[in-house]
């Protein structure tokens, strides 16, 4: 996915429960943000959810052109996974 530097855009996950356990995410999702690098950039910033949808608010303006990844985090007792990275580049 694409970014345009100076905007603010949302980028849509859609996670698979590939058990059938889940019908939604829970509300507590969040997100953290790397550079390729591994400078944090985004730390606990939380997602909008919408069933089994994560909706990450990402603000360009102030980051440089270059790639990046978004890792969702989510607890669901008794586990708490970290999913990806989801890479985007800033343009």
């Amino acid at each position: 996915m694409n970014i345009n530097a100076g905007s603010v855009e949302t980028m849509v996950i859609d996670v698979v429960d590939t058990l059938n356990n889940l019908l939604a995410l829970p509300g507590s999702t969040t997100y953290d943000i790397f550079d390729t690098d591994g400078a944090q950039i985004v730390v606990n910033q939380v997602a909008t959810v919408e069933n089994m949808r994560a909706m990450c608010l990402i603000d360009a303006t102030s980051l440089v052109k270059k790639d990046y990844e978004l890792f969702l985090k989510f607890s669901t007792p008794p586990e708490t996974p970290k999913l990806g990275p989801f890479r985007f580049r800033v343009v």
